[in-house]
């Protein structure tokens, strides 16, 4: 496996990879996913029929996504990983751009305790980059949010709640857009009203 995952990480213009039925263990998956860390070429990679558990799946998982949003940020946002049920829906779309802000919105509104967002996360983030978050809004990808937020309650160890559903589930995607601004502006401005 070590000439793969040197291919993996390397950065190769390799696309595409098929690693099905070939008795990989939960550390090859492992290796697999140490190499997807530098990679951003690779947009596919399956694994069905192999001998995968948990831990196995963890290491991908935490090599696409992770609970944290610093940490996130230098997770693979383009391959998709095939053939695991819990993976298959991270880096859902085509575009990295996509992916990215759909893991940072999963973390927004699967990490806060009471809200829709948990903007405790953002209160550091300059004032120059306030538009542009809220320009991300437009490029989440919605309908993924429910395997995302199922992922992310995975990796930091948390439940599902009532919360989760209303987001995931009950508001419609022009309504989580408005629902997002309204948010963000709200609590970058009331702060700015006392200083």
């Amino acid at each position: 496996l070590a000439p793969i995952t040197e291919l993996i990480a390397s950065n190769s213009p390799l696309t595409r990879l098929g690693l099905c039925d070939n008795n990989l263990k939960d550390a090859d998956a492992s290796s697999i996913a140490d190499a997807l860390k530098t990679n951003t070429r690779l947009d596919m990679i399956y694994l069905d029929g192999n001998e995968l558990t948990e831990v196995g799946e963890l290491a991908l998982l935490k090599s696409t996504f992770d609970s944290d949003l610093n940490a996130c940020s230098a997770t693979n946002h383009i391959c998709h990983v095939d053939g695991k049920e819990s993976l298959c829906d991270v880096n859902y779309s085509l575009s990295s751009r996509r992916n990215r802000v759909s893991k940072y919105f999963t973390i927004l509104t699967a990490s806060s305790a009471e809200n829709f967002y948990n903007m405790d996360i953002l209160r550091n983030i300059p004032t120059p980059l306030m538009p542009r978050l809220l320009w991300m809004t437009r490029y989440c990808e919605w309908e993924c949010l429910p395997y995302l937020t199922d992922n992310y309650l995975e990796l930091s160890g948390g439940q599902r709640q009532d919360k989760h559903d209303a987001w995931d589930y009950d508001l419609n995607e022009d309504n989580r857009e408005l629902n997002c601004m309204f948010e963000f502006v709200r609590s970058w401005t009331a702060p700015s009203l006392f200083a």
